[in-house]
C-alpha cells in the first residue's frame, strides 16, 4: 500500500492500525484526513522519514517498529511538542537497533495479556543488555530517550520501556553536559560523552 487510502476527513477515527501494509511514506494529507487519531500503529512498513506525522497533535500512542528510519533527529523533531503523547515505540529501526535487545516480529503482535507479560520479560532482558553496552552506545541511547522526554513531557513509555524519574534525571544531566560541550568545543564527540556515563550508573 504505497498510496493513501482515505480521501475525506474521518473526524471520529481515533485508532488506526496500518501494520505491515508496505507503506513507504507518511501521506502529506494525514493531518487533514485523520486529525483526531489517538493511537497509530505503523509497524513493519518501509517508511524512512516521519515528515507529516507532526500534524497529528492529538496522538497518545505511536508505534513504528521494524521500519526504515535511519536517524533519530527526525523522530525527535516529529514528536516534539505533542503534549498528549504517552507512548512511542521505534525499536528495530536502523537508528535504534543497536540500542536494545532484539525484538521478534511475533512479540509485538500478541494479545494484551500476553503482551504485558512479554513487556516485563523483555524489560528484564534489556536491563542486562543495557549494562553491557559500550559507553558510546549507551550515551547515544540515553541522549535520544532524553530528548524525547524533554520534547514530550507526558511520555511514560519509550521503545517498550517505562520512563522512570531516575532515567529522566540521568538524561537531563547528560543532555546538559552535551550542550555544554557543544558550547565550549570540549568533549570530542560521542566518545567523550560516553566516558562520562559509567556502567555503575545504569
Amino acid at each position: 500500500m504505497s498510496e493513501w487510502f482515505l480521501d475525506e476527513p474521518c473526524y471520529n477515527l481515533i485508532y488506526l492500525e496500518l501494520a505491515d501494509c508496505k507503506l513507504t511514506r507518511i501521506p502529506k494529507e494525514i493531518g487533514r484526513v485523520i486529525p483526531n487519531v489517538r493511537v497509530l500503529n505503523l509497524n513493519y512498513n518501509f517508511v524512512s522519514e516521519l515528515e507529516g506525522l507532526e500534524q497529528l497533535r492529538r496522538l497518545k500512542k505511536v508505534s513504528m517498529i521494524g521500519s526504515h528510519l535511519r536517524g533519530t533527529k527526525g523522530i525527535v523533531r516529529a514528536m516534539r511538542g505533542m503534549s498528549e503523547l504517552e507512548m512511542v515505540d521505534f525499536r528495530m529501526n536502523p537508528c535504534t537497533v543497536s540500542w536494545y535487545v532484539p525484538l521478534l516480529a511475533e512479540e509485538s503482535q500478541k494479545g494484551n495479556a500476553d503482551a504485558d507479560e512479554e513487556k516485563d520479560e523483555w524489560a528484564g532482558l534489556d536491563a542486562k543488555f543495557r549494562r553491557g553496552l559500550p559507553d558510546e552506545l549507551y550515551a547515544g541511547r540515553l541522549v535520544y530517550r532524553g530528548m524525547l522526554m524533554e520534547g514530550c513531557e507526558r511520555l511514560k513509555m519509550i521503545d517498550g520501556l517505562r520512563v522512570s524519574e531516575g532515567e529522566r534525571d540521568k538524561a537531563r544531566e547528560l543532555l546538559a553536559r552535551v550542550q555544554q560541550q557543544d558550547v565550549t568545543g570540549t568533549g570530542g564527540g560521542g566518545k567523550g560523552k560516553g566516558k562520562q556515563t559509567g556502567k555503575h550508573d545504569r
